[in-house]
């Protein structure tokens, strides 16, 4: 255990060198080669390890994480960065299909129930939103709070007279009809129906 540090040096020690040497632009291009090849190390000769690179909270620093993956068949899904989840902030690169892996699939690391979606259902739920005195964004972003979701997942087109009462067809990623339903006795000035 004492070692990893003396080695963490040496890397960075080489690095530094090796960018006085060549120069700051190939030294960085290295350092994206090298955290490739360790990704590419895991996915090929663990295929039950996840691997995604993180971000120090300091803005400078990068490593990467190796967690266990959310299925032991060897589910694995998109690598992101930031902290947490899906790596954090973002929602991660999706990564082609290399060497007949199942590495390039659509499902996230932290798939936050969609594992656990309908095979036979579409990932689309369109609903109607009738808004009272309200702009659609507005009631959105309300609904979205209280479904834990950003606004932007809300698909819609056109916009309506926040003055008047009006009714929009609204979609949303693969949100269970009854979780939206149920918002209407919390919700004020604002309903949801006609699920399809």
């Amino acid at each position: 255990e004492k070692a990893a540090p003396a080695a963490d040096a040496d890397h960075s020690k080489a690095l530094e060198l090796f960018g006085e040497l060549c120069g700051e632009a190939d030294c960085h291009a290295l350092r994206g080669l090298l955290e490739k090849e360790v990704h590419n190390f895991f996915k090929k000769n663990f295929k039950f390890l996840v691997t995604d690179t993180v971000e120090h909270s300091d803005g400078v620093q990068k490593y990467i994480r190796v967690r266990v993956g959310s299925e032991a068949g060897g589910g694995r899904g998109r690598g992101g960065r930031g902290g947490g989840g899906r790596g954090g902030g973002g929602r991660g690169r999706k990564r082609k299909n290399m060497n007949g892996s199942d590495w390039g699939d659509d499902r996230p690391f932290d798939s936050r129930g969609s594992s656990s979606w309908p095979a036979n259902a579409g990932k689309f739920l369109r609903f109607h939103l009738c808004k009272e005195n309200k702009d659609t964004q507005d009631a959105l972003g309300v609904i979205g709070k209280m479904l834990g979701l950003q606004s932007r997942s809300f698909g819609f087109s056109g916009t309506k007279d926040k003055r008047a009462v009006t009714t929009q067809q609204v979609t949303v990623f693969k949100v269970p009809a009854n979780k939206i339903a149920a918002l209407n006795k919390r919700l004020y000035g604002i309903k949801v129906g006609n699920f399809w």
